[in-house]
């Protein structure tokens, strides 16, 4: 919950109030209704103390659960991984130029 007050808080913070084209420091933030990633919230403008309300849909989380076989497969892969992240992601030895396809 800290970290989607904390999402609304700053999604706010960067958005020019309507009313008085400064940006929002929202002095009070209250949701009001909450479904799935949708939030109904009410702002108060910290600049000229107008209240809006918005729908807001949070990002999905991306979150994914690792499994012991993707743990093992990492160990495996460090365990012959020489540091060469060029190489790895096809570039050549100047850092720049993707390698050519033959």
């Amino acid at each position: 919950m800290q970290y989607e007050q904390r999402f609304l808080q700053h999604y706010f913070a960067h958005r020019a109030c309507p009313s008085c084209q400064k940006t929002q420091r929202p002095e009070a933030l209250f949701v009001l209704a909450q479904r799935q990633h949708t939030r109904v919230v009410m702002v108060t403008c910290g600049g000229c103390h107008h209240r809006r309300i918005f729908v807001v849909s949070l990002p999905a989380s991306s979150a994914t659960t690792i499994s012991q076989h993707d743990v093992r497969a990492m160990h495996s892969f460090l365990d012959t991984f020489n540091g060469d992240f060029s190489g790895l992601f096809g570039f050549n030895s100047d850092g720049g130029s993707p390698l050519a396809a033959d």
